[in-house]
């Protein structure tokens, strides 16, 4: 089955709907009557849902699903991050749009942190395990790797304040 989205309004059926969400319809329904679930969008053609609100509401969950799993700790952002680099990368982009920047900007700076992280990783396994390295450049290792991780959740998840959280908590 194929969604045909009223283009100006990204407007779908309940039918559609379910289908969007993967879900059957009496699934659906029940969602449906939960408080945070995103409401009817009615206009002159007609109603239907906004897949935007759908989507903003399926990630929502997922963050949801990912905070439990880290006993409310930031641990599990990066984790999803890393685990699921696809979704990571489609809420970027809807941060953007929601924030009114450029959601390619966006998507390449996600990119290019993905890449940083990997190397401040590989750099930092390296100063630990070298016995020459001066605290100073062990530390300042330590330092790029938080720096990237820090504006990775800050890309992903904008809502976190990571200045207020340790190292140790994302």
């Amino acid at each position: 089955m194929t969604c045909k989205i009223n283009k100006k309004l990204n407007l779908i059926n309940v039918k559609e709907a379910s289908y969007y969400l993967g879900v059957s319809r009496s699934t659906f329904w029940r969602l449906s009557r939960s408080e945070d679930f995103p409401k009817k969008v009615v206009t002159d053609n007609g109603e239907g849902y906004d897949t935007r609100d759908l989507y903003r509401w399926v990630v929502k969950k997922m963050v949801e699903k990912e905070m439990n799993l880290s006993d409310g700790k930031y641990l599990g952002k990066l984790l999803f991050v890393i685990r699921d680099k696809e979704l990571a990368r489609a809420v970027v982009m809807e941060n953007a749009l929601c924030l009114d920047i450029d959601p390619m900007q966006c998507y390449e700076r996600f990119l290019w942190l993905l890449t940083s992280l990997k190397e401040t990783q590989k750099k930092l396994l390296l100063v630990e395990n070298d016995p020459k390295v001066t605290p100073y450049e062990s530390n300042r290792a330590l330092d790029e790797f938080e720096a990237v991780k820090r504006e990775i959740i800050r890309l992903v998840f904008p809502e976190v304040d990571t200045d207020k959280i340790s190292l140790l908590d994302f």
